[in-house]
Protein backbone atom coordinates (compact mmCIF):
# COMPACT_ATOMS: atom_id res chain seq x y z
CA UNK A 1 0.00 0.00 0.00
CA UNK A 2 1.68 3.54 -1.27
CA UNK A 3 2.32 6.04 1.28
CA UNK A 4 3.10 9.70 1.35
CA UNK A 5 6.58 10.99 1.94
CA UNK A 6 5.40 11.80 5.35
CA UNK A 7 4.21 8.81 6.67
CA UNK A 8 7.44 6.36 4.70
CA UNK A 9 9.21 9.18 7.37
CA UNK A 10 7.14 7.71 10.16
CA UNK A 11 7.16 3.91 8.92
CA UNK A 12 11.34 4.26 8.47
CA UNK A 13 11.62 6.00 11.75
CA UNK A 14 9.34 3.25 13.64
CA UNK A 15 11.14 0.12 12.33
CA UNK A 16 14.99 1.99 13.19
CA UNK A 17 13.41 2.45 17.00
CA UNK A 18 11.94 -1.38 16.67
CA UNK A 19 15.51 -2.79 15.31
CA UNK A 20 17.71 -1.40 17.46
CA UNK A 21 20.15 -3.14 19.26
CA UNK A 22 18.82 -4.03 23.11
CA UNK A 23 17.29 -7.36 24.78
CA UNK A 24 14.09 -8.66 25.83
CA UNK A 25 13.99 -6.43 28.96
CA UNK A 26 14.19 -3.05 26.73
CA UNK A 27 11.66 -4.62 23.80
CA UNK A 28 8.19 -3.42 25.13
CA UNK A 29 10.08 0.03 25.16
CA UNK A 30 11.14 0.03 21.65
CA UNK A 31 7.76 -1.21 20.60
CA UNK A 32 5.94 1.44 22.09
CA UNK A 33 8.29 4.43 20.96
CA UNK A 34 7.65 2.84 17.25
CA UNK A 35 4.02 2.68 17.36
CA UNK A 36 3.80 6.07 19.02
CA UNK A 37 6.34 7.20 15.94
CA UNK A 38 3.02 6.33 13.72
CA UNK A 39 0.22 6.45 15.41
CA UNK A 40 -0.16 10.02 17.55
CA UNK A 41 -1.91 9.42 20.72
CA UNK A 42 -2.17 11.04 24.15
CA UNK A 43 -1.46 8.03 25.54
CA UNK A 44 0.42 4.63 24.82
CA UNK A 45 0.89 1.47 27.03
CA UNK A 46 3.30 -1.57 26.31
CA UNK A 47 1.98 -4.75 27.91
CA UNK A 48 3.20 -7.92 28.60
CA UNK A 49 0.00 -9.86 30.27
CA UNK A 50 -0.10 -13.51 31.26
CA UNK A 51 -3.62 -14.75 31.37
CA UNK A 52 -2.77 -17.72 33.53
CA UNK A 53 -1.13 -16.21 36.40
CA UNK A 54 -3.15 -12.72 35.90
CA UNK A 55 -0.31 -10.53 35.98
CA UNK A 56 0.35 -7.04 33.79
CA UNK A 57 3.05 -4.88 33.22
CA UNK A 58 4.78 -2.53 31.18
CA UNK A 59 5.82 1.00 30.16
CA UNK A 60 3.11 3.80 29.90
CA UNK A 61 3.78 6.94 28.55
CA UNK A 62 2.95 10.39 29.28
CA UNK A 63 3.38 9.34 33.37
CA UNK A 64 2.45 12.58 34.54
CA UNK A 65 -0.98 12.53 32.59
CA UNK A 66 -1.77 9.02 33.70
CA UNK A 67 -1.08 9.69 37.44
CA UNK A 68 -2.81 12.99 37.31
CA UNK A 69 -5.79 10.86 35.87
CA UNK A 70 -5.68 8.19 38.14
CA UNK A 71 -3.75 9.69 41.13
CA UNK A 72 -0.98 7.67 40.63
CA UNK A 73 0.65 5.57 37.65
CA UNK A 74 0.29 2.07 39.60
CA UNK A 75 -3.58 2.80 40.46
CA UNK A 76 -3.96 3.12 36.70
CA UNK A 77 -2.14 -0.45 36.15
CA UNK A 78 -4.39 -1.97 38.76
CA UNK A 79 -7.06 -0.90 36.88
CA UNK A 80 -5.87 -2.34 33.89
CA UNK A 81 -4.75 -5.60 35.47
CA UNK A 82 -8.21 -5.72 37.03
CA UNK A 83 -9.74 -5.64 33.91
CA UNK A 84 -7.75 -8.85 32.38
CA UNK A 85 -9.90 -11.36 32.61
CA UNK A 86 -13.40 -9.78 30.65
CA UNK A 87 -13.30 -11.18 27.70
CA UNK A 88 -16.21 -9.53 26.65
CA UNK A 89 -15.49 -5.85 26.96
CA UNK A 90 -11.46 -6.22 26.93
CA UNK A 91 -11.71 -6.99 22.84
CA UNK A 92 -8.33 -5.54 21.63
CA UNK A 93 -6.38 -8.21 24.28
CA UNK A 94 -9.01 -11.15 23.90
CA UNK A 95 -8.95 -11.39 20.11
CA UNK A 96 -7.65 -14.72 18.99
CA UNK A 97 -4.62 -15.47 16.94
CA UNK A 98 -2.00 -17.92 16.79
CA UNK A 99 1.11 -18.12 18.67
CA UNK A 100 3.88 -15.92 15.98
CA UNK A 101 0.83 -14.30 14.81
CA UNK A 102 0.23 -10.49 15.15
CA UNK A 103 -3.04 -8.70 14.37
CA UNK A 104 -4.07 -4.49 14.83
CA UNK A 105 -7.07 -4.21 15.65
CA UNK A 106 -9.18 -0.60 17.05
CA UNK A 107 -12.18 -0.41 19.68
CA UNK A 108 -14.41 1.11 17.00
CA UNK A 109 -13.35 -2.74 15.32
CA UNK A 110 -15.72 -3.63 18.05
CA UNK A 111 -18.13 -1.47 19.54
CA UNK A 112 -20.54 1.40 18.78
CA UNK A 113 -19.65 4.79 20.50
CA UNK A 114 -22.64 4.27 22.48
CA UNK A 115 -21.81 0.99 23.52
CA UNK A 116 -17.65 1.23 24.30
CA UNK A 117 -19.58 3.78 26.97
CA UNK A 118 -21.40 1.29 28.33
CA UNK A 119 -18.30 -1.21 29.16
CA UNK A 120 -16.73 -1.52 32.56
CA UNK A 121 -12.80 -1.23 30.33
CA UNK A 122 -14.29 2.20 29.24
CA UNK A 123 -15.86 3.53 32.90
CA UNK A 124 -12.50 2.35 35.08
CA UNK A 125 -10.16 2.81 32.29
CA UNK A 126 -10.84 5.25 29.32
CA UNK A 127 -13.04 7.62 31.01
CA UNK A 128 -11.20 8.55 33.58
CA UNK A 129 -8.17 9.89 30.84
CA UNK A 130 -10.94 10.81 28.61
CA UNK A 131 -9.68 8.52 25.88
CA UNK A 132 -12.05 7.65 23.39
CA UNK A 133 -10.66 5.97 20.70
CA UNK A 134 -8.03 2.57 21.21
CA UNK A 135 -5.49 0.76 18.29
CA UNK A 136 -3.75 -2.37 19.42
CA UNK A 137 -1.34 -4.52 17.74
CA UNK A 138 -0.60 -7.64 19.76
CA UNK A 139 0.59 -10.94 19.38
CA UNK A 140 1.91 -14.04 20.87
CA UNK A 141 5.40 -14.27 21.46
CA UNK A 142 6.08 -18.11 22.14
CA UNK A 143 4.21 -20.80 21.38
CA UNK A 144 5.46 -22.84 24.55
CA UNK A 145 3.54 -20.54 26.25
CA UNK A 146 0.39 -19.47 24.62
CA UNK A 147 -1.41 -17.73 28.11
CA UNK A 148 1.33 -14.62 27.17
CA UNK A 149 0.41 -11.90 24.93
CA UNK A 150 2.62 -8.75 24.16
CA UNK A 151 1.23 -5.74 22.89
CA UNK A 152 1.16 -1.97 22.57
CA UNK A 153 -2.12 0.72 22.81
CA UNK A 154 -2.29 3.51 21.42
CA UNK A 155 -4.92 5.78 22.57
CA UNK A 156 -6.59 9.07 22.08
CA UNK A 157 -9.53 11.42 22.42
CA UNK A 158 -10.19 12.19 18.86
CA UNK A 159 -10.35 11.47 16.16
CA UNK A 160 -11.00 7.52 15.58
CA UNK A 161 -8.01 5.86 14.11
CA UNK A 162 -8.82 5.22 10.32
CA UNK A 163 -8.40 2.48 8.40
CA UNK A 164 -4.68 3.52 6.71
CA UNK A 165 -3.34 4.00 10.44
CA UNK A 166 -4.69 0.16 11.10
CA UNK A 167 -2.95 -0.97 8.06
CA UNK A 168 0.34 0.91 9.14
CA UNK A 169 0.20 -1.00 12.42
CA UNK A 170 -0.25 -4.42 10.28
CA UNK A 171 2.76 -3.32 8.13
CA UNK A 172 4.79 -3.24 11.66
CA UNK A 173 3.73 -6.47 12.45
CA UNK A 174 5.86 -8.27 10.98
CA UNK A 175 9.32 -6.76 12.25
CA UNK A 176 7.39 -6.52 15.42
CA UNK A 177 8.34 -10.48 15.11
CA UNK A 178 11.39 -10.30 13.76
CA UNK A 179 12.56 -7.82 16.39
CA UNK A 180 11.41 -9.44 19.55
CA UNK A 181 13.38 -12.53 17.80
CA UNK A 182 16.25 -10.72 17.62
CA UNK A 183 16.30 -9.03 21.15
CA UNK A 184 15.84 -13.00 22.83
CA UNK A 185 19.31 -13.42 20.48
CA UNK A 186 20.76 -10.46 22.23
CA UNK A 187 19.79 -11.65 25.49
CA UNK A 188 21.17 -15.23 25.18
CA UNK A 189 24.49 -13.49 23.88
CA UNK A 190 24.49 -11.84 26.92
CA UNK A 191 23.59 -14.14 29.32
CA UNK A 192 26.07 -16.81 27.45
CA UNK A 193 29.31 -14.29 28.39
CA UNK A 194 29.35 -15.38 31.18
CA UNK A 195 27.71 -18.84 30.96
CA UNK A 196 30.23 -22.09 32.59
CA UNK A 197 29.92 -25.38 31.74
CA UNK A 198 29.24 -26.02 35.16
CA UNK A 199 26.06 -23.08 35.07
CA UNK A 200 25.11 -25.43 31.06
CA UNK A 201 24.98 -28.15 33.42
CA UNK A 202 22.87 -27.27 35.97
CA UNK A 203 20.48 -25.28 33.97
CA UNK A 204 19.93 -28.85 32.12
CA UNK A 205 19.24 -30.81 35.02
CA UNK A 206 16.79 -28.39 36.13
CA UNK A 207 14.82 -28.80 33.04
CA UNK A 208 15.24 -32.45 33.69
CA UNK A 209 17.68 -33.23 30.35
CA UNK A 210 20.48 -35.77 30.54
CA UNK A 211 24.26 -35.21 30.71
CA UNK A 212 24.63 -36.15 26.95
CA UNK A 213 21.41 -33.89 26.22
CA UNK A 214 23.26 -31.11 28.18
CA UNK A 215 26.47 -31.63 25.71
CA UNK A 216 23.92 -31.85 22.50
CA UNK A 217 22.39 -28.45 23.51
CA UNK A 218 25.75 -26.94 24.12
CA UNK A 219 26.79 -27.80 20.85
CA UNK A 220 24.10 -26.26 19.29
CA UNK A 221 24.26 -22.90 21.06
CA UNK A 222 27.50 -22.36 20.29
CA UNK A 223 26.61 -22.76 16.34
CA UNK A 224 27.48 -26.14 15.38
CA UNK A 225 25.64 -28.38 13.27
CA UNK A 226 24.57 -32.13 13.69
CA UNK A 227 27.52 -33.36 11.77
CA UNK A 228 29.89 -30.90 13.82
CA UNK A 229 27.97 -31.90 16.77
CA UNK A 230 28.82 -35.81 16.01
CA UNK A 231 31.76 -35.52 15.61
CA UNK A 232 32.66 -33.40 18.55
CA UNK A 233 30.94 -36.04 20.66
CA UNK A 234 31.71 -39.20 18.83
CA UNK A 235 28.91 -40.59 17.74
CA UNK A 236 26.57 -40.27 14.32
CA UNK A 237 24.58 -36.86 13.07
CA UNK A 238 21.57 -39.94 13.34
CA UNK A 239 22.12 -39.91 16.95
CA UNK A 240 22.63 -36.61 17.53
CA UNK A 241 18.65 -35.95 15.51
CA UNK A 242 17.40 -38.29 17.89
CA UNK A 243 18.75 -36.29 20.82
CA UNK A 244 17.38 -33.11 19.40
CA UNK A 245 13.68 -34.43 19.09
CA UNK A 246 13.78 -35.90 22.60
CA UNK A 247 15.05 -32.43 24.23
CA UNK A 248 12.57 -30.99 22.07
CA UNK A 249 9.85 -33.08 23.75
CA UNK A 250 11.11 -32.85 27.06
CA UNK A 251 10.80 -28.98 26.97
CA UNK A 252 8.10 -28.75 24.84
CA UNK A 253 9.41 -26.78 22.32
CA UNK A 254 9.95 -26.95 18.55
CA UNK A 255 13.08 -25.48 17.34
CA UNK A 256 16.92 -25.28 18.06
CA UNK A 257 16.32 -21.36 18.66
CA UNK A 258 13.61 -22.20 21.19
CA UNK A 259 15.69 -24.75 23.14
CA UNK A 260 18.55 -23.18 23.26
CA UNK A 261 16.55 -20.17 24.77
CA UNK A 262 14.81 -22.30 27.34
CA UNK A 263 18.26 -23.34 28.37
CA UNK A 264 19.53 -19.94 29.13
CA UNK A 265 16.59 -18.65 30.67
CA UNK A 266 16.97 -21.75 33.26
CA UNK A 267 20.89 -20.42 33.21
CA UNK A 268 19.76 -16.92 34.94
CA UNK A 269 18.42 -18.84 38.49
CA UNK A 270 22.26 -19.09 38.98
CA UNK A 271 23.30 -15.68 38.02
CA UNK A 272 20.57 -14.21 40.77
Amino acid sequence: MPHGNGLDKRLHSALMMLYEAGGKQTFLNRFMTAVSTLLPGDVHAGMEINYRSGTLQGPLTPVDAIGAAFGSVENAAQAMRELLNDRAENPLLFHAHAPGETRAVRMADFFSREKFHETAVYRSLYRPMRLEQVAALTFGPDPAEPDVILGVAACRSNPVFTDRERDLLEELGPHVLLAYGNSERFTGLELAAGLSPERWERAASRLRLTARQAEVMRAVFQGASNKKTARTLGVSALTVKKHLENIYLTLGVTSREEAVMRLLTASEVDAK
